[in-house]
């Protein structure tokens, strides 16, 4: 992914909710979510068929791994791709932490990465790795997050949509799952551009920097493939879409 917010024991009905949005070249060849193997465990999430792993899953029993890439052009590249990150999450079994601790171990095998993992039934659990400091931090409860850059850094796209799913979750009862994740898949949609002096500059031209500060992007060749929204409600029901989308006319 290269944008996620994620929102923890923030409404009383919906103890966890996701939100992403996947950016790639139009031209990578990708499956969109459905159910398939990790190992021995079925996993849903999106397929990236030229390196073989995926950039969100979650699995029937409320495991849940993410990823982002690093924005940085002069950083080496990984032998590895990350989306094994993910989907070694649940070939392995390892709890949230143990699994950041042998990641990290290894973390130079990857490009730059952001990688959360959680556990939605147990808390729920959810710890945050990123390559650049091998540091696991344990998001609070709270909304959070992360695009290419370290958690919560404000970036104006990140700013946004950490603003906007606030507003979703402001009222504080009879908040409906299906006008909640329509309302997610609304802000998740939004292709505002920051003005040029609140771009972050990650060594890309300027243009791209410009592109690449919308919360759904679109360019010519590259730019939002999906958008997912995942939601745990308080009886531990598990609800989990993916919207796609084709390259612009």
């Amino acid at each position: 992914m290269c944008l996620m917010v994620f929102a923890i024991q923030a409404h009383p009905q919906f103890p966890f909710v996701f939100g992403g949005n996947r950016d790639e070249f139009y031209r990578r060849p990708t499956e969109p979510a459905h159910w398939w193997t990790a190992g021995d465990v079925a996993i849903w999430g999106g397929r990236d068929l030229e390196a073989g792993g995926t950039w969100l899953a979650i699995d029937r029993g409320g495991r849940l791994a993410a990823v982002t890439n690093v924005r940085d052009p002069g950083a080496a590249r990984g032998a590895r791709s990350r989306g094994g990150l993910v989907t070694g999450f649940f070939e392995g079994g390892l709890a949230p932490r143990t699994y950041l601790e042998e990641v990290a171990a290894r973390a130079d095998e990857f490009s730059p990465f952001n990688l959360l993992v959680a556990d939605l039934r147990s808390g729920p659990e959810c710890l945050f790795l990123s390559s650049t400091d091998r540091r696991i931090l344990e998001p609070g409860p709270g909304i959070h997050a992360l695009s290419n850059a370290t958690l919560d850094a404000p970036w104006p796209k990140v700013t946004r949509i950490k603003e906007g799913l606030r507003g979703l979750l402001s009222r504080p009862e009879g908040l409906e799952a299906l006008e909640l994740e329509s309302r997610l898949f609304d802000l998740l949609r939004n292709r505002e551009r920051a003005p040029d002096p609140d771009l972050p500059a990650t060594g890309v031209p300027l243009e791209w920097e410009r592109a690449l500060s919308a919360i759904h992007i679109e360019t010519p060749d590259y730019g939002t493939r999906s958008s997912a929204v995942i939601l745990l409600d308080g009886a531990g029901g598990i609800r989990h879409q993916e919207r796609g989308f084709a390259p612009p006319a």
